[in-house]
């Protein structure tokens, strides 16, 4: 399998060497390094170019960013991503890549994935809840990739100026094959359906008689759209729409079989069960 290295070009042996070292408070003390880190996201979107940084670690418990052309770098598995230059991955396709960097006589490793974010979508959508809708809106998003992916920083929004778009909070993952539900309040929601959501968090309302839903990835990539009865005046239901006239009676919800690519009506939470 190909490795893909850069020269370590310069090996320093004093702290006052490092790039952006700080210095330690105590005038004249030696300090050593005594490791290195990654600092970077386990998750990454394909198709995208990342810096990857790494930190040496000092005796005196500061910590300075080695400049990228210092490191030896490698990715074992280059198919799902490779370095093109020092310290610049750049995400191929869908996977599990452990990357590695080596600096004087230290060296790191570690698992990281790749997702394809097009692969996040919505499932289930409850709009017109039986009786009132509050506390009884709900979203489902499915993960149909093979891997583990984190959605932190995902948001959904209707694109309305009023609406106050969902962002998904830090250490959002979906497991493959899984989904995540959304909703405004989780003890109606459980009273209602008896199933406990995942998040509580819904901070807009739907629309029964028009609503488009945006869903972007962290890098603000239009992921996914859905037009509901038409659409909302502001983003009305486009011509040659794939699913026109997308609705469903009051008190069901609307599903999305991936494998059929359809629409249809159910009972609420029929994706959670």
């Amino acid at each position: 399998m190909k490795k893909i290295f850069f020269l370590l070009l310069i090996l320093m042996n004093s702290c006052q060497d490092y790039p952006e070292y700080e210095a330690s408070d105590t005038e004249g003390e030696s300090c050593t390094i005594t490791g290195i880190d990654f600092l970077c996201p386990d998750f990454f979107n394909a198709g995208t170019l990342k810096e990857i940084k790494t930190i040496a670690l000092f005796s005196d418990g500061t910590r300075s960013i080695v400049e990228p052309e210092y490191i030896m770098w490698e990715s074992v598995n280059p198919d799902v991503a490779r370095f093109d230059s020092p310290g610049l991955l750049f995400s191929v396709s869908e996977g599990t890549c452990c990357i590695k960097a080596e600096y004087l006589n230290f060296a790191i490793s570690r698992d990281i994935n790749v997702i394809d974010p097009f692969k996040i979508g919505f499932q289930e959508i409850l709009y017109d809840a039986a009786g009132s809708d509050t506390g009884r809106e709900f979203i489902v998003l499915r993960n149909r990739s093979a891997s583990t992916a984190d959605i932190s920083g995902f948001r959904i929004t209707d694109g309305t100026a009023a609406c106050k778009e969902l962002v998904f909070p830090g250490n959002t993952v979906i497991l493959s094959g899984k989904t995540v539900s959304i909703c405004s309040d989780s003890d109606v929601f459980y009273d209602t359906y008896g199933v406990i959501a995942d998040l509580e968090g819904l901070s807009f309302t739907l629309n029964n008689s028009g609503e488009t839903l945006f869903l972007f990835s962290r890098d603000n990539e239009m992921i996914g759209i859905i037009y509901i009865e038409g659409g909302s005046a502001e983003f009305p239901e486009p011509y040659g729409y794939g699913f026109p006239g997308l609705s469903s009676p009051e008190g069901y919800s609307l599903n999305y079989d991936y494998d059929a690519d359809i629409w249809f009506s159910a009972l609420p939470v029929n994706s959670l069960k």
